[in-house]
């Protein structure tokens, strides 16, 4: 005789309506894959575009620049050379100021 008064049935089956977690893992694997080919691909042909360009080109040349002459470079050389021998004779003077530590 069985007695089937405190059997417990299994509600929890697994149903047939959940989402299957492998299935869009292999989704992102693959919209990363092709995204990672496709950014190869765009750099590729970036390069290449930028590479055929001649850059010489790509710069208007109608010599109103200033150019550069000897009396501004020694005007510069001799700002240089003004700080040199400010800043050595501020190295080589006394301290005016008394060192407590002495």
């Amino acid at each position: 005789m069985d007695l089937n008064i405190f059997k417990v049935k299994n509600k929890f089956k697994k149903s047939e309506h959940q989402p299957d977690p492998d299935f869009y893992w292999k989704v992102v694997l693959l919209s990363a894959f092709v995204l990672i080919l496709l950014s190869g691909a765009f750099g590729t042909y970036l390069f290449l575009k930028i590479n055929k360009e001649d850059p010489i080109d790509q710069f208007e040349y109608n010599g109103q620049e200033k150019k550069i002459s000897k009396d501004r470079i020694d005007a510069v050389l001799e700002y240089f050379n003004t700080r040199a021998k400010k800043s050595e004779r501020i190295k080589n003077s006394p301290v005016p100021v008394i060192d407590p530590s002495r």
